[in-house]
């Protein structure tokens, strides 16, 4: 079987009569030694999903053409996920203050605007969790007003899960006093965050070359 890591075909390769589980399974700990993840998997021309993955297993290698895999810097990849989270942050303020606004004089109709702003701190809160469990970085070093990176994602969870929760009570003047009092506040703050968290992961050395697993 013949072994394409982006475009190349040098770089593993795997001894007839190997077990296919287990060439990927030293296929991805060497990603992972080199900070990759793998971004596209085919097996002889079709996805390797992971009902295809458990099938192949126990197969020997000699049964299949070609493994192709498509995979990226970890770093790479955080850094692009982080930006795109970071430049929606002026819009969020402005639709936060809005929102507030006109749910506090009565007004029901701007749900667009809510589920936009709320999708945008469950997905920064989400990302900075995945960022930090993939690349390592430690929370606690770095803070915003002698609070951690790890404390200020915990203090997320309840005001997130009560303005939810009101929303969806249509409780719609606590939605607005939470939006302005409580996460308008808080933007400048993440917006810090994002960007000493961005810092430290573009002082990180790129993959590196180390040995290819051995079949």
């Amino acid at each position: 079987m013949r072994i394409v890591i982006n475009g190349r075909d040098d770089v593993v390769s795997a001894d007839p009569g190997s077990r296919f589980g287990t060439i990927l399974g030293q296929l991805r700990q060497w990603l992972d030694k080199n900070s990759m993840l793998i971004t596209l998997l085919n097996l002889d021309g079709a996805p390797l999903d992971p009902a295809r993955e458990n099938e192949a297993a126990d197969r020997p290698v000699d049964d299949f053409k070609e493994l192709t895999v498509e995979a990226a810097a970890a770093r790479d990849l955080a850094l692009d996920t982080l930006q795109n989270v970071k430049q929606y942050t002026d819009r969020v303020k402005k639709a936060q203050l809005s929102t507030a606004q006109h749910y506090r004089s009565g007004e029901s109709d701007f749900s667009d605007d809510f589920n936009f702003v709320l999708t945008w701190w469950e997905s920064l809160q989400r990302t900075m969790v995945d960022v930090i469990r993939l690349l390592r970085v430690d929370p606690e070093s770095i803070c915003v007003e002698d609070v951690s990176l790890s404390d200020h994602l915990a203090n997320l969870t309840t005001p997130l899960a009560e303005m939810d929760g009101a929303f969806k009570a249509r409780d719609f003047a606590l939605v607005g006093d939470l939006l302005e009092y409580e996460f308008t506040p808080r933007l400048d703050t993440w917006c810090s965050l994002l960007s000493q968290v961005m810092a430290k992961i573009e002082a990180m050395p790129g993959p590196g070359e180390t040995d290819a697993p051995e079949a």
